[in-house]
């Protein structure tokens, strides 16, 4: 499945907090734009019409997230925008000021398959368009066979289920093909897959899309893990 980078508003005070979480989304494939305060996120929201979800750190305010909600929502329009709240404690502190479906609660500190699936449920479900498994942007070469040929192509995401390469020449949707993915301790990890999407060169740098697309078809228990460990590695690398 391919979509455009959905743009997510990304409010906190704390400035490691921010960099971290920003990255963090970033490798997901998000297009993250950062406020420090309610005032700079409402000025974002008045002159940027394509945010998509605001994520609000409790702490941006102390305790006057509801303020700064309301701040915030002076400025939107009331665009439909999906408001992310997180949290380090249990406690519902904007209620009553959105329609409950457009408000979703966090805890910190953040996991990123918790994040992964709030994301993949709130901007993504109603399109039946979720992912399974968190992909991560990943700068590496994998080694490539399929009938007749073997070559090296450069990685563009990876997940457990399957990898994007760039490649010159899209292989036909249905090819079959083994990858071989070099792991950190020296051991290769070798994965069966299919072409599930191709692109043209040409969507590439327009779009920023894969050339192909590799859904893998069967992945053992072991593989699971250790695609699991470069998928983390590759979101806080």
């Amino acid at each position: 499945m391919r979509y455009r980078a959905r743009r997510i508003l990304l409010a906190a005070r704390d400035r490691a907090f921010l960099a971290v979480t920003t990255r963090l989304l970033e490798k997901m494939g998000f297009h993250v734009i950062q406020a420090e305060s309610g005032p700079q996120a409402s000025g974002i929201l008045n002159t940027e019409s394509r945010v998509n979800m605001v994520i609000l750190d409790i702490e941006l305010s102390g305790e006057q997230v509801p303020g700064t909600l309301e701040e915030i929502l002076q400025y939107s329009d009331k665009r439909n925008i999906h408001f992310v709240i997180l949290t380090d404690y249990a406690r519902k502190p904007v209620d009553g000021i959105l329609e409950p479906s457009l408000i979703h609660y966090l805890e910190k500190p953040l996991d990123a398959e918790i994040l992964h699936d709030a994301l993949q449920r709130i901007l993504f479900a109603r399109f039946g368009q979720t992912r399974k498994h968190i992909r991560a942007e990943m700068d590496s070469m994998v080694s490539v066979s399929y009938p007749g040929f073997t070559q090296r192509l450069k990685v563009s995401t990876i997940s457990e289920g399957g990898i994007s390469l760039f490649m010159d020449n899209p292989l036909p949707v249905g090819t079959e093909l083994s990858v071989c993915i070099e792991a950190e301790e020296g051991s290769d990890i070798n994965v069966d897959g299919r072409v599930i999407y191709t692109s043209l060169s040409g969507e590439i740098a327009s779009e920023m899309s894969p050339a192909i697309s590799v859904e893998f078809t069967h992945v053992p228990d072991d593989v699971s893990s250790m695609l699991s460990g470069i998928v983390r590695k590759a979101l806080y690398s």
